[in-house]
């Protein structure tokens, strides 16, 4: 293996990394929901999640715009959090003096319930979960190709370019958040801290769901924790925390409606505007993920008018006006920069490409036969199982959940709109559906409630009692804080010192450098990329590279030496070829693709020729140094190639 390409990693570097976690994923939404006086609990810390996102994607763009990026302009607006964040110290603490000098209390932002979020069991259930995922990500790379090719591309490009090439009008909200990490470390060969944040995102859908319950006491919501699990599993394992978007947009739409459940519980009309308007932001924050979190521009504003009763003072067509107007006012933070791109020619755009050219069958009924057929095998239950079955009775269920009242708006809302809307436009990939499931999980979770409250209501209203008066025993009241309004201060110093010392008392800096670049090392096809470490040395011998190998340009030591190489085209091979800055080829042997099958027979002939040397041959990859004449540096001419003999 070629050790050169491991990039050396500082313990300096290695604290930026997780100062730069803190900001992605925690101090900015901290804050907001400090300021706007959001309950404590896991639903704060997933709104918080999300504005942090939105936050940082508002921080990179201003940055770019700027002309600031870099770590400098990050650590300075960390600085400008952190006395914003005294500030708020300060005023909340005179306020609260205050309050207990007049008896004014500030109404809860929640129902009386909300101390059921702090059960024993559901703490350690949550400990278990987010450990695990956490887990899956840590010290991981980038592996699978959309992840690298797009999404990590372009946010080492928001790092160090200022924009990114080609994002075709793909919403930069998470590349954007990465790219904090890149910029603090001061180079993308640590992704560690960047893909850490992703297990947020599935935790995110599960807690959210058991959020809504607790404050609701519903059966049905509870229920839809592990069935939206198992369907999550089923179709998106391998996308959990990839690097797709896929998991993150249907998680910021999940927790949008579940901020709504939530809502509904509440009697008090602050707290219910309170959470519906953090809900529309969270709606909006989720079209700044990806495409598929727009359907909440119709489906936010119906859920509010579904659930939300006009009482309490609240009067619910306002309340869902102003909710489409935050959600919109989100949206505009980054689409109305994407439209000026679009708008002034700077990027294309994809919408059509997506709708039309990427699905194999255009029609209405051929897209419709391709979602079934998409979602039959992930389905499939052992030999004999008809995976079709399975779709039609997750559908059926999840349809049948509109006759019981408590999941009767999530699934008219949200879910068939969500579904309708893959099965007729994006049906070529399952991915493109996971908005859709956590709604099609509730629908699940009504029919079943419908079922057993039929047959064994006894069983379960006492099992329900002892639930609730077990979260109640269980429940931990409010305590008073010795710090008063500097406890979020107090928490902040604690956890970056505690990240401080943990970065130079516990991180192998030049551990993780090397294992990073093992990682990304086999990128692709790793027998193939082992081939050209050895064929390279620590020399660098095979100089530039021109080669239809996509994957090349992310593979350490190669990333900077790359001439791209369209594997069907035998005119590219002639202009690279002409390119004296091309020092070695990497061609394909594929039968079937008339091009390549005339360029490797070239390759083939340069080599008994002499003009190319042959390093390396693996599963097909063959790769070839030039060998210039003694006299010149110029490539010699291609000889024309023999005429294919006619049968």
């Amino acid at each position: 293996m070629n050790t050169l390409a491991v990039a050396q990693v500082s313990q300096l570097e290695t604290l930026m990394g997780m100062l730069a976690v803190v900001q992605m994923a925690w101090l900015p939404g901290y804050i907001a929901t400090r300021a706007i006086r959001f309950p404590s609990g896991l639903m704060r810390i997933f709104v918080g999640f999300a504005f942090s996102l939105w936050w940082n994607l508002i921080l990179v763009m201003t940055l770019a715009a700027t002309g600031t990026l870099g770590r400098t302009g990050v650590l300075s607006a960390i600085a400008l959090e952190l006395v914003v964040l005294i500030a708020l110290c300060v005023y909340q603490s005179k306020r609260k003096r205050s309050e207990q000098v007049t008896g004014v209390v500030d109404a809860e932002p929640m129902s009386s319930d909300d101390t059921t979020k702090r059960t024993a069991a559901f703490a350690f259930f949550c400990v278990l979960v987010v450990f695990g995922i956490w887990m899956m990500a840590i010290g991981d790379t980038f592996m699978r190709w959309d992840a690298v090719a797009s999404w990590n591309r372009w946010a080492t490009e928001w790092a160090f370019s200022g924009k990114p090439k080609s994002m075709r009008d793909y919403p930069q909200l998470v590349p954007a958040t990465w790219s904090v990490s890149y910029m603090m470390i001061g180079h993308a060969n640590l992704q560690q801290f960047a893909r850490s944040i992703q297990g947020m995102f599935p935790m995110m859908i599960m807690g959210g769901l058991f959020c809504a319950g607790l404050a609701n006491k519903s059966r049905l919501l509870f229920r839809a924790v592990p069935i939206t699990f198992v369907l999550i599993w089923l179709l998106y394992k391998p996308f959990f925390v990839s690097g797709y978007m896929d998991i993150p947009v249907a998680a910021l739409t999940t927790l949008s409606w579940c901020l709504v459940l939530q809502a509904k519980s509440m009697s008090d009309r602050c707290s219910i505007i309170r959470t519906v308007l953090a809900g529309a932001f969270v709606a909006g924050v989720a079209g700044a993920c990806k495409q598929a979190g727009l359907v909440m521009i119709v489906s936010f504003p119906v859920l509010v008018l579904m659930l939300i009763p006009s009482q309490h003072g609240v009067k619910r067509v306002r309340l869902a006006l102003v909710s489409l107007a935050v959600l919109i006012g989100v949206l505009l933070s980054w689409y109305g920069y994407s439209g000026y791109q679009l708008l002034s020619g700077k990027e294309t755009f994809i919408g059509a490409e997506l709708v039309g050219n990427f699905h194999p069958r255009p029609s209405m009924g051929g897209r419709l036969i391709t979602a079934f057929e998409k979602l039959t095998p992930p389905l499939t239950i052992g030999r004999g199982v008809d995976g079709a079955i399975i779709v039609w009775v997750v559908l059926l269920t999840s349809l049948l959940g509109v006759f019981h009242k408590g999941s009767r708006a999530v699934v008219i809302a949200v879910g068939i709109p969500s579904w309708f809307i893959w099965a007729f436009g994006f049906s070529y990939s399952t991915r493109n559906m996971a908005v859709a499931v956590p709604a099609m999980g509730v629908g699940m979770a009504g029919f079943l409630t419908l079922v057993l409250d039929f047959v064994m209501t006894p069983r379960y209203e006492s099992m329900r009692e002892r639930v609730v008066n077990f979260t109640k025993r269980n429940a931990r009241s409010e305590r008073s804080n010795s710090f008063g309004g500097f406890k979020p201060l107090l928490v902040a110093v604690v956890v970056t010192a505690g990240a401080g010392l943990f970065g130079y008392l516990l991180i192998d800096s030049e551990k993780i450098a090397q294992e990073q670049f093992d990682q990304q090392s086999k990128l692709g096809e790793a027998p193939i990329n082992q081939m050209l470490y050895d064929a390279d040395g620590d020399n660098q011998r095979l100089g530039q590279i021109a080669s239809s190998y996509a994957i090349l340009r992310f593979i350490p030591g190669f990333a900077d030496r790359v001439h791209f190489l369209p594997p069907v085209s035998y005119a590219a091979f002639e202009n690279q070829w002409k390119n004296p800055k091309v020092d070695s080829f990497l061609v394909r042997d594929i039968n079937h693709i008339a091009d390549d099958k005339r360029i490797i027979q070239q390759v083939q002939i340069l080599i008994e020729n002499g003009q190319l040397i042959e390093a390396g041959h693996y599963g097909g990859w063959t790769i070839a140094v030039r060998s210039y004449d003694a006299e010149t540096t110029t490539p010699l001419p291609l000889k024309p190639l023999p005429e294919p003999v006619k049968p």
